[in-house]
This record gives C-alpha cells, sequence and structure tokens, in this order.
C-alpha cells in the first residue's frame, strides 16, 4: 500500500494518532503563511475524525451536500 493510501486508510479507520505517527514531520516554516501542514491539521483535528463512532451513531460522514450547496 502506497504511503498517501496508508495515511487515508488510517484516516477512514478513525485513528488519526496512528496516522500521525504514520507522517513524516514537514517543514512549516517552508509552507505559505495560513496553510497548516497535513499533521499539524490533524493534530489540530484528531477530535473530529473518529468517522466509526460517529456512523455508529447513525451520521454521515460525507462532504458531499456541503460541496453542492456552496456551488449554488
Amino acid at each position: 500500500m502506497s504511503g498517501l493510501k496508508s495515511v487515508i486508510a488510517h484516516v477512514e479507520e478513525g485513528d488519526p494518532d496512528k496516522t500521525l505517527a504514520f507522517i513524516p514531520g514537514t517543514d512549516e516554516a517552508r509552507l505559505p503563511v495560513g496553510v497548516p501542514n497535513l499533521p499539524t491539521y490533524l493534530f489540530n483535528n484528531r477530535d473530529r475524525m473518529n468517522y466509526n463512532a460517529l456512523q455508529e451513531k447513525g451520521l454521515k460522514v460525507v462532504s458531499g451536500a456541503i460541496e453542492s450547496s456552496n456551488k449554488r
């Protein structure tokens, strides 16, 4: 499995801490201002990424409806 696919699989499993351990650090000083790197994003949003628990509660974990609304 490629690196990106592994990262996506860990995120979909709802285990952002495992994902964070898998991703090598990125030098944030080289990124444009206001653009967080992936480890920073995952760390800051890890409490919102437990997709399995959300689905078990019957909640949808999709973005299509929101993205469609933004187009209108």
